[in-house]
C-alpha cells in the first residue's frame, strides 16, 4: 500500500513568496487559496521545504501542485496564527489523510476508489503526519516523500481556538 506514496523524487529547492494573487517559485505552484488575505512563503530550511501561511482567519485550505511532477522530498507547513489544529486534511489523487494535533503521528489514512471519489474510500491505516505548537503557530511536517508521484495535493486547517 505505502509504495504508491513512496516513488523515487528528486529534491527541488524552492524560495519565493506567494499570496492571493501572486505567482509562486518556479516547481511548486500554490493556487486557490481560500481567503484573499492568506499569503504563504515557500522556503528551504533544514532539508525540508517550508510553507510559511499566514492564516489571519484561522482556517484555510489552498492546493498545491508539483509542476514538474517532482515533489521535494520532505515538505512541512508552518500555519502562522493557529494555536490549536482541530482539524487538518490533505488529499492527492489517490489518498486521504486527515487528522488534528490531538493524533499526532497517527493521521487517518484512506486510499481512494479508482474512480478517486472522495465518498469511496477505505480506512486503510494511519501516516506519521506530526503536528507541533510552535512560538509562532502550528508546524506540520510529512513523512519523506509523502506525496509520492501525485500531480496535486489539496491542503485544508481548521484552528480551534478563536483568539
Amino acid at each position: 500500500m505505502g509504495r504508491f506514496c513512496c516513488a523515487g523524487l528528486l529534491v527541488v529547492a524552492l524560495v519565493g513568496v506567494v499570496s492571493a494573487h501572486d505567482e509562486t517559485p518556479p516547481g511548486l505552484k500554490v493556487s486557490e487559496l481560500a481567503n484573499n488575505d492568506d499569503n504563504v512563503k515557500v522556503e528551504v530550511t533544514e532539508g525540508k521545504t517550508l510553507l510559511r501561511f499566514d492564516c489571519p482567519l484561522l482556517r484555510g485550505n489552498c492546493k498545491a501542485t508539483a509542476e514538474n511532477g517532482k515533489w521535494p522530498e520532505n515538505i512541512a507547513l508552518m500555519l502562522d496564527g493557529l494555536s490549536e489544529l482541530k482539524h487538518f486534511e490533505v488529499t492527492t489523487g489517490r489518498m486521504h489523510v486527515q487528522g488534528s494535533r490531538n493524533v499526532t503521528g497517527s493521521f487517518s489514512l484512506y486510499c481512494l476508489g479508482d474512480d478517486r471519489e472522495f465518498g469511496k474510500r477505505s480506512l486503510v491505516g494511519t501516516a506519521n503526519v506530526r503536528v507541533e505548537r510552535q512560538k509562532t503557530g502550528i508546524l506540520v511536517t510529512f513523512p519523506a516523500r509523502f506525496f509520492g508521484d501525485a500531480e496535486t495535493a489539496s491542503l485544508g486547517w481548521i484552528d480551534f481556538l478563536r483568539r
